[in-house]
């Protein structure tokens, strides 16, 4: 397989469970934070996570901008590996558009079948009709390879994506024990209540995250997933900037992060009260013992506006998360309490993040699973 190589890697995992292909040439341009580096994550993600030998696995620096240097400089890797359109596929995924025109054009000339992987994993393959590129039946990808990428450690997807982070912790390998697989999820409401220890269900393999407000929902949320079909599930992956930032905040964890369904999926679990309840308790307090005054009243609506702005500035930061770690397809959930504020709900929506309540957990992840 001849690839493009860009800094989105998802699809590039993807097209490397769905052709298993016995050597890999991957073009990246010089440009070392947009193709030269996700280049070198790939060539380890296909060496250490996909099996392939480290000898099958090629770079090799190609023009951005000049279409006719481009097709001479794939010109030259056919004829040294002398490739024709029998012996290799072209993915034409990962590059710019003027790459796309000189990949399409060398797959013309030489008879050589190609594909693109559209963002909503719609694979699109072409083949060679004498001199033209003849469209096969568009077909969802991420499907496809769904049972292989299944079988991928979440860690080392999330490792191998990042671009200015470096994974610090793996954290937990989680996955069912015996006890697990035969405990029912129906008993869930009343082991959350009496906040019952949900370890005992789980194989837990790797460092224990630092114990903290909210374990209880974290470690059931993953049981549910685990019995709803999730494979494994790694949690407390931490990382860190590969450039420290000048507040120091350069340490990031999640939560939760499995893969289902072709796709890689991050949870944030925080069991707490929402901002609206916090603000209602002190409100009903106040009245009680010494009522509202106008300055009061104007400081306690001044906070809900504050609380309100840090629980979208946390989605927004989980979302940038997610994206990073998977992709542009990668989905967010969320799992809390209570409501969201309508603003931060507002925002989920509009950006596909699913959000799961902690009272309705088994059936709002059985929605978001689909079923």
């Amino acid at each position: 397989m001849l690839t493009f190589v860009s800094k989105q890697l998802w699809p590039q995992f993807l097209a490397l469970a769905a052709y298993a292909p016995q050597r890999l040439v991957l073009l990246h341009s010089d440009q070392k934070t947009e193709s030269a580096g996700p280049a070198e994550r790939l060539r380890e993600f296909a060496i250490e996570v996909h099996g392939m030998r480290p000898e099958s696995v090629e770079l090799v620096e190609v023009s951005s901008s000049n279409v006719g240097q481009l097709r001479d400089e794939i010109g030259e890797v056919a004829e040294r590996l002398e490739l024709d359109g029998s012996n290799c596929v072209f993915n034409l995924t990962g590059g710019i558009k003027l790459m796309t025109m000189a990949g399409a054009g060398w797959c013309q000339d030489a008879g050589s079948p190609c594909f693109y992987i559209e963002s909503n994993n719609q694979l699109f393959e072409f083949v060679n009709d004498g001199r033209d590129l003849r469209q096969s039946p568009q077909r969802d990808l991420a499907r496809e390879v769904a049972g292989k990428a299944a079988t991928w450690d979440p860690a080392a997807v999330v490792r191998y994506q990042l671009d200015a982070a470096d994974v610090v912790d793996p954290g937990q390998l989680l996955t069912l024990n015996e006890k697990g697989k035969r405990w029912h999820e129906n008993e869930l409401g009343s082991w959350l209540t009496k906040r019952m220890d949900f370890r005992g269900f789980l194989q837990m393999d790797g460092s224990e995250p630092e114990a903290r407000e909210g374990d209880d929902l974290e470690l059931a949320t993953a049981i549910v997933l685990l019995k709803l079909g999730v494979p494994q599930i790694r949690r407390g992956i931490r990382t860190t900037a590969r450039q420290r930032s000048r507040d120091g905040n350069d340490e990031g964890e999640m939560d939760l992060v499995f893969i289902r369904d072709g796709r890689l999926w991050v949870v944030d679990c925080k069991d707490r009260h929402s901002p609206e309840e916090r603000l209602d308790a002190l409100r009903n307090e106040l009245v009680r013992t010494h009522g509202i005054s106008p300055r009061t009243k104007e400081l306690l609506d001044r906070l809900a506006s504050e609380l309100q702005d840090k629980e979208l500035k946390t989605l927004k930061e989980d979302l940038s998360t997610v994206a990073e770690a998977g992709g542009l397809k990668a989905q967010a959930l969320i799992v809390r309490r209570g409501k969201l504020p309508t603003q931060a709900m507002d925002y989920a929506r509009g950006r596909r993040m699913e959000v799961v309540l902690k009272d309705h957990l088994v059936r709002d992840l059985k929605k978001v699973l689909g079923g």
